[in-house]
């Protein structure tokens, strides 16, 4: 499944939540499934897999998971191994990731720290 047409901005499988256009949340959100904002939140949002912040979508907060996508509006900081800056995107804020992708015509105020990837040591 892919909300957008980049072929590397595809959603892995499985459980969706989806916070529409007309919803606004103020809190953090900690979950264990992929979650798609359209709406406004103003608080820390948690993934343990993909976090997508869509073209109508405002996250004032932190944002943490496996991988984000963010084609909305994010104030606060962002960490994940995978990050994708797209379309029209809007980011205030320090980023943390291990790999970055930053696409024509995305906004970024702010700082950036690529992590190393952490090997695996055989014994």
């Amino acid at each position: 499944m892919s909300f957008f047409k980049s072929k590397s901005s595809t959603i892995t499988d499985g459980i969706i939540t989806t916070i529409s256009s007309s919803t606004q949340i103020k809190g953090n959100i900690k979950l264990d499934c992929n979650i798609y904002i359209d709406g406004k939140i103003e608080g820390d949002v948690e993934s343990s897999t993909l976090i997508t912040i869509g073209e109508q979508g405002k996250v004032i907060g932190n944002i943490k998971a496996k991988r984000v996508i963010i084609s909305g509006y994010l104030e606060g900081s962002a960490e994940a191994e995978e990050m994708e800056f797209i379309n029209k995107g809007k980011i205030r804020g320090k980023i943390i990731s291990e790999k970055l992708s930053i696409e024509e015509g995305v906004i970024f105020e702010g700082s950036s720290l690529m992590k190393k990837e952490q090997k695996k040591i055989a014994k």
